[in-house]
């Protein structure tokens, strides 16, 4: 070709690879950059905890045959009990070996109350940690008594809880002047709670769970006063119990006793 189309020529070629070269390039997206991650796994912290509340807003209550185990500064006590709870109540009974009651005990904002049947004689007090802590040997009040015999934990707010490294997970917060542990097993149920509190005892709880997540017993314990239950759910059968199961009326004949 002459010089004058051939340049002109190559000119053109050039432009053409050029605008196609520019044209792949735009074709291919741009490698984003990545995001930080979020801070401090709230989003988890939240989930775990509106399990929890989902949990107790599910549970009207139950009725159940348990291994019961109490160890305080009197001794250690072994026995097969009956076991009623509502979300505010509790009822224990334990039998004689010819299936009569031997001891019926109540909790509930009204007050603990411990009935002796054999000996005629019965224990009255108000619904605080320290009666509790007479009664069963770990100082709890009745209502955080209760939750724990079902597996659950009161859940904080979110903002106040922070997932800590551990495995496995563990949430932590405080409230008032208390510092709770709460150990999580994978679906996210608590397997393990630690109370300090200022200027108090140190309280337990560990769950026993089964696979599915199902409670199959519990371990509560306040090492500095030797007191511990260890309770082993034998049956259960859930579903809401009468108000008056909880209302114990005690034969005129017996003795009362407050526990102070």
């Amino acid at each position: 070709m002459p010089g004058g189309r051939r340049g002109a020529a190559a000119r053109a070629t050039f432009r053409l690879a050029v605008a196609l070269g520019l044209g792949a390039c735009a074709a291919v997206p741009p490698t984003p950059t990545p995001a930080p991650p979020a801070p401090g796994g709230s989003a988890q912290v939240s989930d775990i905890l509106r399990g929890w509340a989902n949990e107790w807003d599910a549970f009207q209550g139950l009725r159940a045959a348990v291994d019961l185990t109490v160890t305080n500064r009197r001794g250690t006590r072994r026995v097969s009990a009956v076991l009623l709870l509502s979300r505010t109540s509790l009822r224990i009974e334990v039998a004689t070996p010819f299936g009569l009651p031997a001891v019926v005990g109540t909790a509930g904002p009204e007050g603990v109350t411990v009935f002796r049947v054999l000996e005629r004689e019965a224990q009255v007090g108000a619904a605080t940690p320290e009666v509790v802590a007479h009664w069963l040997g770990v100082p709890l009040p009745p209502e955080m008594l209760i939750r724990l015999l079902v597996g659950n934990v009161p859940p904080p707010e979110p903002e106040a809880a922070a997932l800590e490294a551990a495995a496995p997970p563990r949430l932590a917060w405080s409230s008032g002047a208390a510092r709770y542990q709460a150990w999580v097993g994978p679906e996210g149920h608590p397997t393990r709670l630690v109370v300090d509190s200022e200027g108090q005892e140190r309280l337990q709880a560990e769950f026993e769970r089964a696979a599915t997540g199902e409670l199959l017993g519990l371990r509560l314990a306040a090492p500095a006063r030797r007191g511990e239950v260890t309770l082993r759910y034998l049956s259960v059968e859930p579903g809401p119990v009468p108000p008056e199961a909880f209302q114990l009326a005690l034969p005129a004949d017996v003795r009362v006793q407050p526990i102070d």
